[in-house]
C-alpha cells in the first residue's frame, strides 16, 4: 500500500512539475506577443516575473522538500547506529 502510495505522489509531483513548465512557455510566449510599448512593457515585465516564479519556486520546494527527507533518513539511520552500538556493547 506504501509503494502505490509513494507511486501516486511521485506522478503527482512530476505532472504538477511539466503542467507549471507549460504554464512558464505560455507566459513567455505571451509575454513576445505584446505590442512593444510602454505600458505593455511594464506590464509584461511583471507579468513574466510572476508568471514564470511559479514553476521556479515549485521546483525549489521540490529540491528542498527531498534535501529534507534525505537528512532525516541519514539523522534516523546515525541513530540507529548508535543504538546498536550502545547496546551491542552492554551485552
Amino acid at each position: 500500500m506504501e509503494n502505490d502510495d509513494f507511486r501516486q505522489d511521485i506522478s503527482y509531483a512530476e505532472k504538477l512539475k511539466k503542467r507549471t513548465k507549460d504554464f512558464a512557455i505560455r507566459i513567455v510566449k505571451l509575454y513576445r506577443a505584446l505590442p512593444n510599448t510602454g505600458e505593455a512593457k511594464v506590464i509584461g515585465n511583471q507579468f513574466l516575473r510572476s508568471g514564470t516564479a511559479i514553476a521556479a519556486n515549485y521546483r525549489a520546494q521540490v529540491v528542498g522538500q527531498d534535501q529534507t527527507q534525505n537528512l532525516s533518513l541519514k539523522s534516523e539511520l546515525l541513530l540507529k547506529k548508535q543504538m546498536k552500538r550502545f547496546f551491542g556493547s552492554k551485552c
